[in-house]
């Protein structure tokens, strides 16, 4: 059923699948033909031919996996949300924690799967998302609740304090410890505390993920 009329065969759920393996392309393009009503309309194997793909064929689905370069699945989620809108797209990262799950919610993903997910789990997750329905691990779900009270105690998901958000937006901006302890009047030392914090807290490993977090607050 596709906008409230019985589908044909040439009017099934258009799919274009986005990962860097051969095998797994195949395998899950032949999970979902055999159990969804959808046709495989492409396979990319980077994030030049996941934008082509969607652009050209307009597809309903798009499974991202987060690890394609050239550009970067982030990349690839942004350009396809921002000028795709209709098109959902399903990602499959490798590290699917809570950071990872706020990001690609943010960016415009209807759901996330762990690469570790079985062929019913990709099945599961576009039945959902036909239904206009979300996908996520269970884990995140309950991390997500404990986000919404975080929201409403300090202001973001991610309970940092008001000094914590200084420090994040001065170190994304390329501010050295010294720099940023400059900037706030507070020593090194209590700087390079509210950056293990933050780590902590976000669930983040790197500059890039801080990066993604900092963007999506508010501007101050």
């Amino acid at each position: 059923m596709k906008n409230g009329t019985v589908e044909s065969d040439v009017d099934k759920y258009a799919v274009v699948i986005a990962d860097s393996r051969e095998l797994l392309r195949n395998a899950i393009a032949e999970k979902l033909t055999k159990n969804c009503d959808v046709d495989v309309v492409a396979k990319a194997a980077d994030g030049y031919s996941a934008i082509k793909a969607c652009t050209r064929l307009k597809p309903d689905f798009l499974f991202l996996d987060m690890s394609i370069i050239q550009p970067s699945a982030k990349q690839v989620l942004e350009r396809v949300s921002t000028q795709l809108p209709d098109v959902k797209v399903i990602i499959v990262a490798n590290e699917s924690n809570f950071h990872t799950a706020c990001m690609t919610l943010s960016q415009g993903a209807v759901a996330l799967l762990p690469k570790s997910a079985r062929g019913s789990d990709y099945v599961n997750a576009l039945n959902a998302a036909r239904r206009n329905f979300s996908y996520w691990p269970t884990e995140h779900i309950v991390s997500l609740a404990k986000a919404r009270r975080k929201l409403e105690r300090s202001g973001n998901v991610y309970g940092l304090s008001a000094r914590e958000v200084e420090v994040l937006e001065a170190s994304v901006k390329g501010k050295s410890a010294k720099e940023v302890a400059e900037r706030l009047n507070i020593s090194v030392r209590t700087v390079q505390t509210h950056k293990y914090s933050i780590y902590k807290k976000t669930d983040c490993r790197d500059i890039d993920g801080l990066s993604v977090i900092a963007a999506s607050f508010p501007p101050g």
